[in-house]
């Protein structure tokens, strides 16, 4: 199962809707029999995305060997 997509909007950062959504997503992952659970694309640097960085176990695609490692 993979993550949907939210808009951001500084008015609204404070409710922590990212973090809302994941949760959401693994209930209704969990609640479908889905082992696994795709957050989609993350970018390290991008502040709207940060929340990603905080859930764990996560795995990050090295560009330079193009192989899967543990982050």
């Amino acid at each position: 199962m993979s993550s949907v997509y939210f808009v951001f909007h500084n008015d609204f950062a404070d409710r922590s809707l990212g973090i809302y959504s994941v949760l959401w997503e693994c209930r209704l992952a969990a609640a479908r029999g889905r082992r696994w659970y795709n957050l989609g694309y993350w970018v390290q640097d991008n502040a709207t995305m940060a929340y990603k960085g905080k859930f764990h176990p996560r795995q990050l695609l090295n560009w330079n060997t193009d192989l899967w490692e543990e982050a």
